[in-house]
């Protein structure tokens, strides 16, 4: 089996090449995809020379065109999944070991209904993998794999999406094809805060940590909220109202999260 293991970089730390060399020096088999939005590019010759396949685009055009890019590469190569990492998300040996060990064994991901699987930690490490895996309607996209044959299907990402709300078109139209995702949550060593400068909040007493506390620009809270709506109109066409209500509901807290946003960076 195929696997394509990418991510997509926007002025890399330090800490995405720690990550990185797991997959290049592993023993996983894996085909290994970059593509490097930065202005100026930091990639070292070295790290380069054991990159499979590296797109650049110094306009930084977006997630949408890197993704599409991509899957589009994936499926050249005959790849039957593409796993992809946002930069900022933490993994290990242990991460790459029970990934592809999951996509390549577990029965779960026999099902060709199935277009996408999205990784989490747990404190499960071993045992039943049936009480690992969840059926999801929004999956976390910062660490997720994706049936390359769906993505064909599907039309691949939307290039005309820089970031924000590119996740939730793709599980739109994973919905309107017939498919379905799910998430795997018995992965060691994935982290997909700890890298991020997220922001906390106190919450009857336990901190939370909430990257959409971040104050976003005027331009970019104006330019999801947008594109959020324009999904909110395509759901309720599609007459899928589970998906309309997550819609809904996402709005609302993307409201309410940077709205106390901008009041703490007020006081």
């Amino acid at each position: 089996m195929k696997i394509v293991w990418s991510s997509v970089l926007y002025n890399p730390e330090r800490e995405f090449f720690e990550n990185f060399y797991h997959i290049v020096n592993g023993n996983h088999n894996l085909i290994t995809a970059i593509y490097d939005n930065s202005e100026k590019s930091t990639l070292k010759q070295d790290f380069i020379d054991k990159i499979d396949f590296i797109s650049s685009n110094e306009e930084n055009k977006g997630l949408g065109e890197a993704l599409n890019t991509i899957g589009q590469f994936a499926f050249s190569v005959g790849a039957e999944w593409l796993v992809y990492f946002d930069q900022d998300s933490f993994f290990n040996a242990d991460s790459v070991n029970d990934i592809t060990s999951f996509l390549r064994e577990d029965v779960t991901t026999k099902d060709q209904r199935i277009a996408s699987i999205s990784f989490r930690s747990s404190a499960l490490k071993q045992g039943d993998n049936k009480s690992c895996v969840k059926n999801v309607i929004m999956p976390q996209g910062s660490a997720i794999a994706f049936r390359v044959g769906a993505l064909k299907n599907i039309g691949y990402h939307d290039k005309t999406i820089f970031l924000d709300c590119l996740d939730y078109f793709f599980d739109l139209k994973v919905r309107n094809a017939g498919y379905y995702q799910i998430s795997f949550n018995c992965v060691r060593g994935v982290d997909h805060l700890k890298l991020q400068p997220s922001q906390s909040l106190s919450f009857f007493g336990k901190k939370l940590r909430l990257f959409l506390l971040r104050n976003y620009s005027h331009k970019r809270r104006k330019t999801t909220l947008a594109l959020s709506f324009k999904l909110l109109i395509k759901s309720i066409i599609k007459k899928d109202l589970v998906f309309s209500l997550f819609v809904i509901r996402f709005i609302c807290v993307y409201i309410i999260l940077q709205g106390i946003a901008i009041l703490r960076r007020k006081t």
